[in-house]
């Protein structure tokens, strides 16, 4: 790849993030539902992902990346708190549909009003995060702040490091595979497998086609995690509901029921994370990526 054209594909990239970012953001604030959230969400991930990318690669100064990254966080931040809300509405509804007792849907209707309060309080968040954002301006500002002096070695060598470095991020967490007990690491685990997807599509116009299974198979393991993730938010959720005084004694069949629901699901979640992790270990995926060039 000449440097030239990494340099166009660089700023191509990061316009194309920001616009998607920006896109979002009129609907997030007046009316929001769970697919503007989730978009919204996604493209703060990326727009992250391909800062940190390209401060790696010395494209961006850290002053530039410092001064737009730190609102996307705040908002992303708001987002993600607000999407978990969302999930958890879904999931109750779902499973209300399917449920005949009727004091069993009494306590679920109970459970998803006090969420749609939640809801509400994060909307506010979400608004305060994003009036202090001004508009973009700044953030357009940084598709004009790329460095375009000689690079010391050539974009294929810079680049390669680069995925192999975020590869090594998510090996290292391969010792809780086989942790089930381990939520926060296997959340972890999930996080580190995304940054690598992330990192991967940035770079699809170097490799071709070839790194496309390298892309899906960290996406699979990204997407059953973050089932398995909002399955540990919803028992920590009903945990703590059910040390509350007000709603304890009221929604204690209810609370039980769904633990017992989440619980189950998280067993054949994480099976379903093993059973894959296995699959993609027997190819030998992640080496295969080492060798990539």
């Amino acid at each position: 790849m000449k440097t030239t054209t990494f340099f166009s594909h660089a700023q191509e990239t990061l316009s194309a993030y920001i616009k998607n970012f920006l896109k979002e953001q009129k609907k997030v604030y007046s009316f929001p539902d769970k697919d503007s959230i989730h978009r919204m969400r996604v493209a703060s991930r990326r727009l992250r992902v391909a800062f940190k990318t390209f401060k790696y690669l010395k494209l961006l100064p850290a002053k530039t990346i410092k001064k737009t990254e730190q609102p996307i966080f705040l908002i992303a931040s708001a987002l993600g708190k607000a999407r978990e809300i969302d999930v958890q509405r879904q999931f109750l509804e779902t499973l209300k549909n399917k449920i005949k007792n009727p004091l069993k849907t009494h306590g679920i209707d109970k459970i998803i009003e006090l969420l749609n309060k939640e809801r509400q309080e994060k909307q506010k968040t979400i608004k305060q995060a994003l009036k202090s954002f001004k508009k973009g301006a700044e953030l357009k500002k940084t598709c004009l702040s790329f460095n375009k002096k000689p690079l010391q070695q050539t974009p294929e060598i810079l680049i390669k490091r680069l995925i192999l470095k975020k590869l090594k991020d998510f090996l290292r967490y391969e010792p809780y595979v086989y942790t089930p007990h381990k939520g926060a690491q296997l959340h972890t685990l999930r996080i580190t497998a995304k940054k690598l997807r992330y990192t991967l599509e940035i770079f699809k116009i170097l490799y071709g086609k070839k790194i496309n299974r390298f892309i899906i198979a960290a996406r699979q393991i990204q997407d059953i995690l973050g089932d398995l993730h909002e399955l540990d938010v919803w028992l920590s959720y009903l945990e703590k509901l059910s040390q509350k005084k007000n709603y304890a004694n009221d929604l204690k069949p209810t609370i039980i029921y769904l633990e017992k629901k989440c619980e189950t699901l998280r067993k054949k979640t994480y099976k379903k994370f093993v059973k894959k992790w296995h699959s993609l270990k027997v190819k030998k995926i992640w080496n295969q990526l080492k060798k990539i060039s």
